[in-house]
């Protein structure tokens, strides 16, 4: 009887692991048809979103952007349904991963809303946010993700609300321990949600009624994700809601402020509008105060009145106004717009009408009044992007929003010289990688295969390569594995339509140094040239391999004495050692100022000094800096200081070893 009961439990046990087996096998198997699956999808849908972007770099009319803007949203769209059934598969295999890196959390808010604005245009809807003024404005955490929350409870909140407004709130909850504990809110002015279609919102693949998916489709997996990645985040989600009284979507998140220093090199695009100064006219205060708010945080100057004297005098010809802005709520805005705007007429100032109640909606531009006619409940971004765009040339960058061009810069590649290779087998995708990067000023040369690249780089040393996942011969895995037992060091970014976490640690287990997913994006390839670009120059200044003190130099300098002078080569050796501690002591102090133009004038004075005396390896390092300072660029000057005074150490040792001091 014993046996028999250990016999059937052993075979018991046998069954389970077998089970165990299958079902992890099934998972496994789920995993990758579902990454198959979103390459497949994806690598079309990469190639239109990826000419979108490079169609709206080209000169296109505001009504022509806007449909560009329309068709990316769309094509983005179809991107974020394969998201939420690659979200929910990550989720449900515990293997989604969040990232903890600094970030703005108004900024956040924005674009959820410029994401979402069209939507509520479209019911009228006004979109409103207000951020506890205790909580920092750069905090840790998974942007992206936060985001991608907000905009799942905002556009829900949008499709069930038919007038009225959404609002979103942030507060801080009290805690006695050092991390944030912040409560975000999504009220509507909705129909409200019953206690029979509540308990069934967070179930996956369900949505409040049938009626719902008829009329706006979707996957019902958003409500899920959502609450899945608030508990990642370290809270819970919930919902107050009563039928006709609107709902109320609430949840936690637990992070902490971001350091000093992470949150400076968070980039602004409001750079242009730093330092302008604006009139506001307008008699509605809560207007007022809404703008006041923005400009502060754009460090936009400005001065508000409520009477047409008032403005008169305010924009008299010494006032130096850069704008204009009138309420155009105010019951005679028209008439005070034409008596204004033949006042400042010589001055060429651009007016602007704000907080407009008219039927179509759309920012209106080449109004005979007016250079844009704003709707009312138009966020920041947009106001942002109209103000920014009238006061650069229109072929120049600005600040970006759903109708803008995408910000770059043209001239990273003088920042950040390299020598860059493209591994690629897609023609679409060869031709948006190069074209993004011939954008930002580098010549790619180009190959479509792994066993190209290693023949490529026999020939030519590279400092950066994009490397496609898949590709036929060789994929991008092997190819990098190769490179690195070949012991190159190049950097390697993977290019991938793969969507999945795991893939990014089976990239960097290969070898590969950084991973960004397609569509290309040129503001994302822009941030990895930058990440990288200091590492690579920091790496050749570190192993440059230039003599200390140039013995040819030495030899011409000798030549150049009278006679038998020896005090001659003495004389301009001691000379350059008092300039070189004089420069080097300003240098230390423009960069404690963060003056930028300081640095170059100062390293380029003292790059040429170490090439008189044959000083090569300090005049490498200058040469770096100098490049920098030129472009107004400190990031990773910290660093290049430091180098600098350890090749300038060095070179004083090697100056008095050699006698010549």
């Amino acid at each position: 009887m014993f046996g028999r009961d250990v016999t059937q439990r052993v075979h018991f046990e046998n069954e389970l692991v077998k089970a165990k087996e299958t079902a992890e096998t099934a998972t496994a198997a789920k995993s990758q048809f579902l990454a198959t699956m979103s390459h497949e999808i994806r690598t079309p849908l990469n190639g239109i979103v990826g000419m979108l972007e490079l169609l709206r770099m080209t000169t296109l009319n505001d009504k022509q952007r806007e449909y560009v803007s329309t068709l990316q949203l769309s094509s983005e769209n179809m991107l974020s349904i394969i998201n939420d059934v690659l979200d929910f598969s990550k989720i449900e295999s515990d293997k989604m991963e969040l990232e903890y890196e600094p970030f703005e959390l108004k900024k956040v808010i924005e674009e959820t809303f410029d994401l979402l604005y069209y939507r509520a245009l479209g019911k009228r809807l006004e979109l409103f946010y207000n951020i506890e003024n205790t909580i920092p404005a750069y905090v840790m955490g998974d942007s992206m993700r936060l985001k991608q929350v907000l905009v799942n409870l905002v556009g829900n909140a949008i499709k069930f609300t038919e007038k009225g407004h959404i609002l979103i709130t942030a507060q801080l909850i009290p805690s006695v321990s050092e991390k944030l504990n912040i409560k975000f809110s999504v009220k509507d002015t909705g129909a409200g949600i019953s206690e029979e279609q509540r308990q069934r919102l967070f179930q996956s693949f369900q949505q409040a009624d049938t009626s719902t998916y008829r009329k706006f489709g979707g996957t019902g997996l958003g409500l899920t994700i959502s609450a899945k990645l608030v508990a990642l985040m370290g809270g819970t989600i919930e919902l107050m809601s009563e039928p006709g009284a609107g709902s109320e979507f609430y949840f936690t998140v637990i992070t902490q402020p971001a350091p000093i220093a992470a949150a400076r090199n968070v980039r602004s695009n409001l750079r242009i509008l730093r330092g302008k100064k604006i009139l506001i006219f307008s008699t509605n205060s809560d207007f007022d105060l809404h703008l006041s708010d923005l400009f502060n945080d754009w460090h936009i100057l400005h001065q508000s009145v409520t009477l047409l004297e008032q403005a008169k005098k305010e924009l008299s010809p010494d006032a130096n106004y850069d704008a204009l802005i009138l309420d155009a709520q105010m019951q005679d805005y028209l008439l005070f717009a034409e008596e204004l705007k033949e006042q400042i007429r010589s001055s060429n100032i651009p007016v602007f009408a704000f907080n407009a109640r008219f039927s179509g909606g759309d920012i209106i531009y080449g109004n005979k009044l007016f250079e844009a006619v704003l709707p009312s409940g138009v966020d920041a971004i947009k106001i942002s992007s109209v103000l920014t765009k009238s006061f650069i040339d229109s072929a120049t960058s600005f600040a970006r929003g759903d109708d803008a061009v995408p910000v770059f810069d043209s001239q990273v590649s003088l920042k950040y010289p390299m020598q860059i290779l493209i591994a690629e087998d897609n023609p679409i995708n060869q031709t948006l990688a190069v074209t993004v990067l011939e954008k930002l000023g580098y010549k790619p040369d180009v190959v479509e295969n792994g066993k190209l690249v290693i023949e490529k780089v026999a020939t030519k040393q590279y400092d950066l390569i994009f490397m496609d996942v898949q590709m036929p011969e060789m994929d991008g895995m092997e190819a990098t594995t190769a490179l690195r037992k070949l012991n190159n060091n190049s950097i390697i970014i993977a290019m991938t339509a793969f969507a999945l976490e795991d893939d990014k640690k089976q990239c960097l287990d290969a070898g590969m140094n950084d991973y960004t997913t397609k569509p290309i994006r040129i503001e994302v390839v822009q941030s990895l040239l930058e990440k990288w670009g200091d590492v690579i120059l920091k790496s050749k200044a570190a192993r440059n391999d230039e003599p200390l003190i140039d013995k040819q130099t030495i030899e011409r300098l000798k030549a150049m004495a009278v006679g038998d002078d020896t005090s001659f080569v003495k004389n301009i050796f001691e000379l350059f050692l008092k300039q070189m501690d004089n420069l080097h002591a300003d240098m230390s102090k423009f960069f404690n100022e963060h003056d930028a133009d300081g640095m170059y004038k100062a390293s380029h004075k003292l790059k040429g000094s170490a090439l008189n005396i044959g000083a090569k390896r300090l005049s490498e390092v200058c040469r770096i800096i100098e490049e920098k300072g030129k472009l107004g660029d400190l990031t990773g000057m910290n660093e290049l200081i430091q180098q600098l005074a350890e090749v300038i150490s060095l070179t004083k040792n090697e100056i008095r070893s050699l006698s010549l001091a």
